[in-house]
């Protein structure tokens, strides 16, 4: 994602789950976040759920 303009994503924790930083905000709303989340689609794991 962050290749793909979405700056701030976090490296997953060892059970694999994005964790932002205490006090971080991620903006999932734009056209960033939109083309950042198709160009990576292939990625996510079943279930995934980016959109909180």
């Amino acid at each position: 994602m962050r290749t793909h303009g979405v700056p701030g994503v976090p490296d997953p924790n060892s059970d694999g789950d994005f964790v932002p930083p205490t006090g971080a905000a991620l903006n999932t709303v734009g056209p960033e976040w939109d083309q950042a989340r198709q160009a990576c689609k292939s990625q996510e794991w079943p279930g995934a759920n980016l959109d909180k």
